[in-house]
């Protein structure tokens, strides 16, 4: 009675667990095609032939293999590259949802949800610095982050273990630069900024801010030097970053 037992025991549960995996496979078939419905409601009217062509080959790549994150990645990276970043969205967190130690997909979806203006992006960078805790481009996203958020202590951590090491980041000094601005601290501003700027003496937000301190400070020669510089450099410095560089890499249209 109890081996008959034991063999029905057993033949229900893996009953269940068939029904289960069919359902999440219904499950997963039907959030597929939703996301897949959203891409092709994009209307590409006035669009280069190029971009049409070859968002629509990663789309039939997507149908073709739907476990595949690398596939729904790049697709997700060519909806943004070409300024669809809303339906970049639901693409990247699938790809995520498939490898989810893939510091790329997490990386693409936290600046996708940055550019968007969305309240959760702050949480995403958090989360790919989990993946990759020592990519200072995105030290310096969150350090800036956390310094408009007025989380000053966590935004001179991300800065600070920039500095310490031995990559010469300049954007990392001129964060701790604005931390000592907030405290008032002058001669610890104007460090931080001459060292920014013998890192990268092109630095025109850099010129701007020292500007500020030798007006605070009363040099106001020295001000109206930096700020007659500050007016022949350009108006940015990005930090170059080699995985943002990559999906760059995908653009098709004669802007990229």
């Amino acid at each position: 009675m109890n081996k008959k037992n034991i063999i029905y025991g057993t033949l229900v549960l893996a009953a269940i667990i068939l029904v289960g995996f069919i359902v999440f496979k219904v499950y997963q078939h039907v959030q597929n095609a939703k996301i897949i419905a959203k891409v092709e409601e994009i209307n590409f009217e006035g669009i280069e032939k190029q971009v049409v062509e070859k968002i629509d080959h990663l789309l039939e790549e997507v149908r073709k293999h739907p476990g595949s994150a690398e596939k729904w990645g790049r697709l997700g990276m060519n909806l943004y590259i070409h300024s669809y970043k809303q339906e970049a969205v639901p693409v990247l967190k699938k790809a995520i949802s498939l490898a989810e130690q893939d510091f790329r997909w997490t990386y693409f979806y936290a600046i996708t949800l940055d550019d968007l203006g969305a309240g959760d992006a702050l949480q995403w960078y958090e989360r790919s610095q989990q993946l990759k805790s020592d990519y200072p481009p995105l030290a310096i996203k969150l350090g800036n982050r956390y310094l408009m958020n007025g989380e000053v202590d966590k935004a001179k951590s991300q800065f600070a273990k920039i500095t310490e090491s031995e990559r010469k980041v300049p954007h990392a000094h001129l964060g701790l630069a604005k931390i000592a601005l907030r405290a008032e601290d002058m001669g610890k501003a104007q460090v931080q900024l001459q060292k920014t700027l013998q890192m990268a003496p092109e630095y025109r937000e850099a010129h701007a801010l020292l500007a500020d301190v030798y007006r605070r400070t009363g040099e106001t020669a020295k001000a109206q030097e930096e700020f007659e510089l500050m007016e022949k450099l350009p108006v940015r410095l990005d930090l170059a970053d080699p995985v943002y560089n990559e999906m760059e890499a995908e653009g098709v249209s004669s802007f990229w």
